[in-house]
């Protein structure tokens, strides 16, 4: 005859085995670990416009945050601070203050592997939202020293 409690002790033992693969399932469906700080470039295009060249330079402020300039080379050139946030599933959100107090804000996904964020943006105008998309990639670290001259 079994007791009434062994199936209880069995369940709690597989509970203690499975926890931690439980944790890292979640984990895999969660935030992925990225680093933002660098420099960025691409660009942005306005529903009915022609694409704008886009710079950016990110600075790391906390496990899933950023921060930093955006400057978008337009005629004439737009500088933004930067407020960016990476979600689950690669997903970032990124909130742009304007010169002259324009609010843009830009929805994206990560793809980790080109180090590259492809989205749509919001920018509020006077009296409308102007749509449109964006692409925004890591640009590699320029080596230092790569130009001593070693006469």
């Amino acid at each position: 005859m079994k007791k009434a409690g062994a199936g209880l002790l069995i369940a709690f033992g597989l509970a203690l085995m499975l926890g931690p693969l439980a944790q890292h399932v979640r984990a895999a469906g969660g935030v992925v670990a990225f680093d933002f700080a660098g420099q960025w470039t691409g660009s942005a295009q306005e529903a009915n416009n022609p694409a704008l060249p886009v710079t950016a330079d990110f600075t790391t402020s906390g496990p899933k945050t950023f921060t930093g300039t955006l400057d978008v080379h337009d005629t004439p050139p737009t500088q933004c601070t930067v407020s960016g946030r990476a979600k689950r599933h690669s997903k970032v959100a990124i909130h742009l203050t304007c010169g002259g107090g324009g609010k843009v804000t830009l929805r994206g996904k990560l793809n980790p592997d080109t180090e590259t964020i492809a989205g749509k943006f919001v920018r509020m105008g006077k009296h409308k939202r102007h749509v449109g998309t964006f692409t925004l990639t890591k640009q590699p670290p320029s080596p230092s020293g790569a130009f001593v001259d070693d006469r």
